[in-house]
């Protein structure tokens, strides 16, 4: 190996690892972060929950929330917010949403 060349196999990884985080590979645009593109209202889930927005909803209450069929009412299995939730589509999607940016790594969708 001569001075900065590598090897195919770390070219390959590097190449995937831009694509994921929406680096550009070549000269073009970089890609927009989607969070900027939808109608985000923060903090809507929790107001929804009555937990402060301070405070990480829990994972277990999202997955219960998510369950649950909408015109259900739930009983809440962690210490805050309220006891018993009524889910609705709204509820059920901003429970989506929520769980699907707590897997997500941070880097790739908050602002910095």
């Amino acid at each position: 190996m001569v001075g900065k060349e590598r090897s195919i196999r770390t070219r390959i990884k590097i190449a995937k690892t831009k694509r994921f985080f929406g680096i550009p590979l070549t000269g073009s645009k970089p890609k927009k972060k989607f969070i900027k593109k939808i109608g985000l209202k923060k903090g809507a889930l929790s107001r929804q929950l009555n937990i402060p927005q301070e405070k990480e909803i829990p994972m277990m209450l999202l997955n219960r929330i998510i369950k649950a069929k909408a015109g259900d009412t739930i009983m809440n299995p962690t210490m805050i917010g309220k006891r018993r939730i009524k889910v609705t589509r709204l509820l059920e999607r901003r429970a989506i949403f929520a769980r699907t940016l707590k897997r997500l790594p941070k880097r790739k969708w908050m602002n910095k």
